[in-house]
């Protein structure tokens, strides 16, 4: 497994649309493991899956498509915090 990026300043550049990512501009490697590095570092206040992927730069629905299984992870945990 990778190094686990700093989840405290990671921003990714805005771009024009956030409902479409091109294939070359969005890794997949990197959005996954920025995903476990949420899990892993558990953040206080927990991040939730759309600040996840503000700060990836993508639309949360293509993180769900990629890792359903981490964003329900990182939505419960978010979900338990808020309750």
């Amino acid at each position: 497994m990778g190094k686990c990026p700093n989840l405290d300043n990671w921003r990714v550049p805005k771009r024009q649309s956030l409902t479409t990512v091109p294939s070359q501009s969005f890794d997949l490697e990197v959005a996954r493991l920025f995903l476990e590095g949420v899990l892993s570092q558990k953040t206080s206040p927990p991040l939730s899956v759309v600040e996840v992927s503000r700060r990836l730069g993508c639309n949360r629905r293509i993180l769900y498509k990629y890792f359903p299984d981490l964003c329900s992870e990182i939505a419960s945990i978010y979900k338990n915090y808020l309750q």
